[in-house]
């Protein structure tokens, strides 16, 4: 994944050249047609790696990966919607935690694309972790202690889950 990042960023890299090749076209008259065509072919070029950024983004996987995570509590559990950078574009996985420091986890997507705008919101006892697109990709509800990721819509028992295993549900 590292070097289809490193590509990534190479391509994204063309947008700049290309608006740098503009600008020197209006300063200088001399070369403005010859500017304009450079900067417009290069900008064009560039459109769908920004347009990719929405689902890699390419210093996630070039420098020390930054997990997103978000957390809402209760009953003694912290549940977190958590994604990191993994082999295949990235993992997406809540992880829970007891109040006596024991952890684990429940695969929800093993090869989802960046979740931008990841944030926690509360409709009644339910806990729902959304993105900046309005999909719920996973809930809580602590009045009656159930979990539900969103690829396979099982519904788990906080109260029974496995914390001797690091993956409650296989990972």
């Amino acid at each position: 994944m590292t070097g289809i990042a490193f590509i990534h960023f190479i391509w994204l890299s063309l947008a700049p050249i290309g608006a740098v090749w503009l600008a020197k076209a209006a300063i200088w008259p001399r070369r403005r047609r010859g500017g304009i065509a450079v900067g417009v072919v290069l900008c064009v070029l560039a459109l769908p790696a920004v347009l990719f950024c929405q689902v890699l983004w390419p210093p996630d996987f070039l420098g020390a990966g930054r997990a997103v995570r978000v957390a809402a509590s209760g009953l003694g559990y912290v549940v977190s919607m958590v994604q990191e950078p993994g082999d295949d574009f990235y993992e997406s996985f809540l992880e829970i935690g007891r109040a006596d420091g024991k952890v684990t986890r429940l695969m929800v997507d093993p090869d989802a694309g960046k979740w931008w705008g990841l944030r926690a919101r509360t409709r009644g006892t339910r806990t729902e972790f959304v993105t900046w697109t309005g999909a719920v990709v996973g809930s809580v509800d602590f009045a009656d202690g159930t979990v539900v990721g969103s690829v396979d819509r099982q519904v788990y028992k906080l109260g029974e889950l496995d914390f001797g295993r690091r993956w409650a549900n296989g990972g």
